[in-house]
């Protein structure tokens, strides 16, 4: 099985999420809690816990509302070069992981639809910042 990390990252994270909870319940020597549980643990993490409306939930633990300190995501720029590092990096995983024994694995499949969305992602990085003139 294989996981999306920046899913993780999103607001609807609940297929990977239950991803790693089928993951976990297969697991031996794995303490786990019940699923009925989890769906509370995956609301905690995103609602306000002090009692809220639902009509007026904060998601105050979510990645999205971190208090902003640090560096401007702007000044995160990567080169020309690193792109291409990366690009060159991911598709050779894709090859590997689309062709010979690996074809009809289903993981592997999974693995490649993650790597493209990746590959997909540098690209368009790559291109906003040769348009800026980076």
């Amino acid at each position: 099985m294989v996981l999306d990390f920046d899913v993780f990252y999103q607001e609807h994270t609940t297929s990977e999420f239950l991803k790693l909870g089928t993951v976990l319940d297969a697991s031996e020597n794995v303490e786990v809690i019940n699923q009925q549980a989890r769906a509370c643990v995956l609301d905690a993490i995103f609602d306000n816990a002090s009692g809220t409306p639902a009509s007026a939930l904060h998601k105050v633990r979510h990645n999205s509302n971190r208090n902003g300190n640090g560096s401007a995501p702007a000044t995160k720029r990567f080169t020309s070069s690193q792109h291409q590092i990366m690009l060159d990096a991911i598709n050779s995983l894709v090859v590997r992981y689309s062709s010979g024994g690996f074809a009809q694995d289903p993981v592997a499949q999974d693995l490649v639809y993650i790597l493209n969305a990746y590959a997909h992602q540098i690209e368009f990085e790559f291109t906003f910042e040769s348009d800026l003139g980076n």
